[in-house]
């Protein structure tokens, strides 16, 4: 569609400047409007990006697991007040830094805390307990047991006083775990993947029939402005048996173009049935930070979120007057990866983008696809432009 011309030529220009190879989906209600694919699966040997390729979906994680989680609230499974600790005892006994020590937290730690990420933990995996685990030959490292593991963590501040990206929805699928008594890929298969039609997606540890199918990864060295290839791994993959709810999964861009389609639909997916209420969505999308906390140093660290505050584990637009480029839509929701990967979700106009790459450390893509996926709905009169 011609409308959406400068959104392809982006692509191609980050194919060519930075990314290896990239795809993105746009869909309006559950019709998609456009699909591009441009660069590399493997630049070295030229094998073209088809649509196929599998990807570390690194942090856009987080959105298929909080979507997942937000069933058993829905369903009365869980609630947000829960404490922690009702589901994994040992964070019934929290410290967290004070000076040049530690000390008891006085706030029990609380599912809300988890999935907001204000639980104070953090991403530093290398504390005693997992480096035991990862040594040991004979632990596959279950997700249940790192959960257990990780309550040995000092936290960086009382939950609820700030906010700080880390291991809190690793947590949140060991809780998924232990309510559903599902191992967490089949819990978020059941829950998500199926109902969507979601046929290439896993959070297990790939198999070899999946390995040949991966995207190769790459490195982006700025100051040399190369690409450098990877091994093709995860670091917070953890074990033979983890399943990183905050990282760990596999996926398509078709598969998660479905998951961003639904959300952006209220929680109903193509072809009828559904993965979430409408009410759950609004409620996912509804920012739970304070002014203090979306100024506060942790959540500053994502320059790119201006115009943002935080709901249940996603970004979520509450300023799109602080926004420069001004296609920005209140309640606007997702959350990107650490290879590249951007899930937006507009419940306002029924619209979804999904973005995949797979480049660690390469340029943040969200206001640039933002901005000219809206350029080109307008352009092609698939929803009206407004102000907000």
């Amino acid at each position: 569609m011609a409308e959406f011309r400068a959104l392809a030529e982006y692509l191609d220009e980050l194919a060519e400047r930075s990314d290896p190879g990239n795809e993105c989906v746009v869909t309006v209600g559950h019709e998609e409007v456009f699909r591009h694919r441009a660069g590399w699966a493997d630049v070295e040997s030229k094998k073209p990006i088809t649509g196929g390729e599998l990807y570390y979906m690194w942090s856009v994680s987080k959105v298929a697991t909080c979507s997942a989680f937000m069933t058993l609230v829905e369903r009365g499974e869980v609630s947000l007040d829960d404490p922690v600790a009702k589901y994994v005892p040992e964070f019934g006994a929290m410290r967290r830094i004070s000076g040049g020590g530690t000390v008891p937290v006085k706030t029990e730690m609380t599912l809300f805390h988890l999935i907001t990420m204000t639980s104070g933990l953090s991403y530093d995996s290398d504390f005693p307990a997992l480096e035991k685990m990862k040594k040991d030959p004979g632990d596959p490292c279950r997700t249940v047991n790192v959960a257990r593991a990780a309550a040995s963590k000092i936290l960086s501040f009382e939950p609820g006083q700030a906010w700080l990206y880390g291991l809190s929805h690793d947590i949140v699928a060991a809780v998924c775990e232990i309510v559903s008594g599902m191992r967490f890929s089949e819990f978020v298969k059941a829950r998500i993947f199926d109902p969507l039609g979601m046929k290439d997606s896993t959070f297990h540890p790939i198999s070899e029939e999946e390995k040949s199918r991966m995207a190769t990864q790459y490195r982006f060295d700025p100051d040399r402005k190369i690409r450098i290839r990877t091994n093709n791994t995860n670091g917070f993959i953890f074990g033979d048996e983890y399943e990183s709810g905050g990282a760990g999964l596999v996926s398509t861009a078709s598969d998660c173009s479905l998951l961003a389609e639904a959300l952006a639909c209220g929680g109903e997916c193509r072809g009828g049935g559904r993965i979430l209420k409408k009410e759950t969505v609004d409620d996912m999308r509804r920012n739970r930070l304070t002014p203090e906390l979306i100024t506060s140093k942790g959540f500053r660290e994502f320059h790119y979120l201006k115009g943002y505050g935080y709901g249940l584990g996603v970004r979520t637009m509450i300023n799109p007057h602080g926004i420069r480029d001004g296609y920005a839509v209140p309640g606007e929701f997702g959350w990107d990866g650490a290879a590249g990967a951007v899930l937006i979700a507009d419940p306002v106009n029924k619209v979804s983008l999904f973005y995949v790459r797979h480049m660690l450390e390469g340029e943040q893509a969200l206001e640039d696809l933002r901005k000219r996926m809206y350029e080109g709905l307008f352009g092609a009169g698939l929803i009206e432009k407004k102000e907000y």
